[in-house]
Parts: structure tokens; C-alpha cells; sequence
């Protein structure tokens, strides 16, 4: 039962990235195309961004279950570990996206991996609607 319950979150996380990114996206996209004449890097540092988004929640959730097999010493360890691996994907994406800054906006880029953090606080909402 426990087990379900985790899917059941990572979909409310997922639907909430999806639909928190598709708003950001719109409103930055607009905004950017008002301030500069375009909006395609937003678009795509923001793609990016929610695609990190989703590994990470993945990432996140498998990190879970097998820590939970652990004993605590070990769990502790090894979600340490995953924690930093997951910031390392992160800072990754943020120096592809400075790498390649004419293809890739840095704010969409970093509003697209917030959308986890905004996703999760918007959990509750998203559980009492998809529910």
C-alpha cells in the first residue's frame, strides 16, 4: 500500500511540473518575446529545465525505495550520496545552458528546475484535484 502511495506522489509531482512549467513557460515566453523580440531560448532552457525536473523526480523516488531496503547507517549514506549526484545534474544543466547560452535561456533553465520545488509545494492541491 505504501508503495502505491509513493507512484500516486511522483504523479502528482510529475502533473504539477508539467503544469506549472506549461504556465511559466507561457507567461516567460510572453514576457521575453515583449522584451526582446524572442522567445525561443526561454522556451528551451525551460524544456530543459522540466526535463531535469522529471529525471530528478524519478531519480528522486528510486532513491527512496532502495534506501528503504538500507539499514539506517546505510541509508543515510546512501542518500546522501543521491542527494549530491542530484545536485551535480543540476549544476550540470546550468553550465550546458551558460555553455550554450544562445540556445538556451539560463532563467528559463533555472525556473524549469524549480518547477519541482513549486510542484511540491503545490502537492496538496494537485493531490485534491487529480484525486
Amino acid at each position: 500500500m505504501e508503495n502505491q502511495d509513493a507512484l500516486v506522489t511522483v504523479k502528482q509531482l510529475r502533473i504539477g511540473i508539467l503544469v506549472i512549467g506549461g504556465l511559466m513557460m507561457i507567461v516567460g515566453g510572453i514576457i521575453s518575446y515583449v522584451s526582446t523580440g524572442k522567445c525561443i531560448s526561454f522556451l528551451l532552457g525551460m524544456v530543459l529545465g522540466c526535463v531535469i525536473s522529471e529525471v530528478l523526480v524519478t531519480h528522486m523516488a528510486k532513491t527512496i525505495e532502495n534506501a528503504l531496503l538500507r539499514d539506517s547507517d546505510d541509508a543515510t549514506k546512501y542518500m546522501r550520496k543521491m542527494s549530491i549526484i542530484r545536485y551535480l545534474v543540476m549544476c550540470a544543466t546550468v553550465l550546458l545552458a551558460l555553455a550554450f547560452s544562445n540556445v538556451f535561456n539560463i532563467i528559463g533553465v533555472l525556473l524549469g528546475i524549480l518547477a519541482l520545488k513549486f510542484s511540491a509545494y503545490a502537492q496538496p492541491l494537485t493531490s485534491k484535484y487529480i484525486n
